[in-house]
C-alpha cells in the first residue's frame, strides 16, 4: 500500500530508503491514511504551488474530483487562518467521502464487487472510529467471500 501512496500522490515510485522507512514507521503504529496525509502534505506534493493550487490538487488526488469555487475558497481560508496543510490532508483522507471510495475499491480489488450498502456503511463507520486500514484488508482477505472469489 506504501507504493501504490507513493503513485497516487507523489506521481513516482518509492525509493528503496524511504519504503524501509515508511514501512518501520507503520510497524510502530502509523496508520497508513496517516502516511498518506504526510505524502500529500510534502513539499514534494505541493511543489511550489500556493495554498489554492494545493486545495485544488488535493481533491483530484484524494477525493478524485475538481471542487467547485465554494470549497476552495473554504479549504483556503482554513489555511490562511493558521490551519497546517497535513491537519488539512488528513481531514480530506478521513472524510466519509474518501473513505466510502476506499472501501468501494477494497471490495472491487478484494471481493471482485462493489461494496453493498450495508457493508460499505459499516467499513466507513469503523474507519471513521479509528480501524486502521490493514484490519479492514484483514477482514476482508479472511473472508469466506475472499476466499471463494479467489480460487475461482
Amino acid at each position: 500500500m506504501i507504493r501504490e501512496s507513493y503513485e497516487r500522490y507523489l506521481d513516482r515510485e518509492v525509493d528503496p530508503g524511504g519504503l524501509e522507512t515508511w514501512l518501520a514507521a507503520t510497524g510502530a503504529g502509523l496508520q497508513l491514511l496517516d502516511l498518506d496525509a504526510i505524502l500529500v502534505s510534502s513539499a514534494e506534493f505541493r511543489a511550489g504551488s500556493d495554498d489554492r493550487a494545493w486545495v485544488t490538487d488535493v481533491y483530484e488526488a484524494v477525493l478524485e474530483r475538481v471542487p467547485d469555487a465554494a470549497e476552495v475558497d473554504y479549504w483556503e481560508g482554513v489555511l490562511a487562518r493558521g490551519t497546517g496543510h497535513a491537519d488539512v490532508a488528513r481531514y480530506f483522507l478521513h472524510s466519509p467521502e474518501h473513505l466510502t471510495a476506499v472501501v468501494e475499491g477494497l471490495y472491487v480489488e478484494l471481493l471482485r464487487r462493489p461494496a453493498d450498502p450495508s457493508g460499505r456503511a459499516h467499513w466507513v463507520a469503523a474507519l471513521q472510529a479509528g480501524m486502521r486500514l490493514e484490519a479492514l484488508v484483514a477482514a476482508l482477505v479472511s473472508s469466506e467471500e475472499y476466499r471463494a472469489s479467489s480460487a475461482s
